[in-house]
């Protein structure tokens, strides 16, 4: 998903069997988190004096990735800038969709490349050059379908309907069944 965050997670059989850690910074960094960073230099941080642990965890989270840059978390902001010439947008973005590339590229490697499909969706999925961008570095992969937009909410509110009407059930997975061989 494309948003403030950004989780890029390998699903099989209906269950997640990989994904970054988005919540917690582990990642590409985003609109407004630093993504996964240097031990060393963090560690330093840390232990530098100059800031709390709240005021750390601000900076990884909420204060990070495009807001430490330009001061906002609009993608479409940036994007704006970009085509209005700021070169700093321009390498920015273009880090970021490598970034995402990048984490898209390695679940593959879960699944010794045999992905059917590569989903992106969530507010950045709007973005034609976010999307392009990506596309041009995973197609290769398995091809990309774009669902723009946040869906959340909506998705569980509509199944939840949907199961209380009698219009689907409630699926079940067996924790014991066995699980397919990637590497084969």
């Amino acid at each position: 998903m494309l948003g403030g965050g950004i989780t890029v997670t390998l699903h099989r059989n209906g269950k997640v069997i990989d994904s970054n850690n988005g919540v917690g910074g582990d990642g590409p960094f985003t609109p407004e988190r630093v993504g996964s960073c240097p031990g060393f230099q963090l560690v330093d941080l840390c232990y530098s004096g100059e800031y709390s642990k709240a005021e750390i965890k601000k900076k990884l989270m909420g204060k990070g990735g495009a807001v430490a840059f330009f001061g906002t978390n609009d993608l479409k902001e940036i994007v704006r800038r970009g085509e209005d010439g700021d070169v700093r947008a321009k390498v920015w973005m273009e880090a970021f969709v490598l970034n995402i590339a990048k984490y898209i590229a390695s679940e593959a490697a879960d699944v010794c490349g045999k992905v059917d499909v590569i989903l992106l969706t969530g507010g950045g999925a709007y973005g034609r050059d976010i999307v392009s961008g990506i596309r041009k570095r995973v197609e290769f992969i398995a091809p990309v379908e774009v669902y723009p937009g946040e869906f959340e909410l909506q998705s569980l509110a509509e199944h939840g309907y949907d199961i209380l009407s009698g219009n689907a059930t409630i699926l079940s997975y067996d924790k014991n069944a066995p699980e397919p061989d990637p590497f084969v």
